[in-house]
């Protein structure tokens, strides 16, 4: 890779969803792993960007897992549901750099 291009990585990632009797709810064991992550990835320090869907899970799955992120000062942005589109592409902070989603 050129120097003059900087690499940005890009890390998706889908929370699990528990089905109850009163309704959808935050799966314990994705809480569980969350943490886990937390303590464990060893790139958290890189990131630049956090985003996340703007579902209750998926923003207490982030908040949880990023939380060392979070700490730095690091804004959690919501985004719309998170699929491939023109609108989501359109927010993505590229500083110039082309980016598609597929």
């Amino acid at each position: 890779m050129s120097p003059l291009r900087p690499t940005i990585v890009i890390h998706l990632m889908r929370s699990t969803k528990l089905r109850t009797q009163t309704g959808e709810s935050i799966d314990p064991v994705a809480i569980e792993r969350a943490h886990e992550f937390a303590e464990t990835y060893p790139h958290l320090k890189h990131i630049a960007h956090l985003f996340s869907s703007p579902t209750d899970r998926d923003k207490e799955v982030a908040g949880t897992a990023f939380a060392p992120v979070l700490s730095r000062g690091i804004k959690h942005q919501i985004l719309p549901i998170l699929r491939a589109n023109t609108r989501l592409q359109a927010m993505l902070p590229t500083n110039g750099v082309k980016v598609e989603l597929k």
